[in-house]
């Protein structure tokens, strides 16, 4: 459950930090308080980007591992188990019909 909630806050902080132009605005706002200068705004942006991508692709991660875990305790079929089965009644439906 805890990682599921750190999950969950990762997914947060991406979806803001993850498009330019909010980005650009937070850099913007950082500028009017006098934290950033003009100099500054695209080396911070890129920076901001780049860890959003970073935090997206955990995020990603940590979402494929719980839905695995998920996958795995309900017991459910794969594609591939899914896919071994339809080959295995084509099979046996093609020695029906000899």
């Amino acid at each position: 459950m805890k990682k599921t909630l750190e999950g969950l806050m990762l997914a947060g902080l991406g979806a803001f930090i993850l498009t330019k132009e909010k980005a650009e605005k937070f850099v913007d706002e950082l500028e009017k308080k006098g934290k950033a200068t003009k100099i500054e705004h695209p080396d911070i942006v890129k920076t901001i980007l780049e860890k959003g991508t970073e935090v997206r692709k955990e995020i990603e991660k940590i979402v494929e591992k719980t839905v695995m875990n998920i996958h795995k305790k309900l017991n459910v079929p794969t594609r591939e188990d899914l896919e071994i089965l339809s080959r295995r009644i084509a099979t046996l439906e093609k020695k029906l019909k000899k």
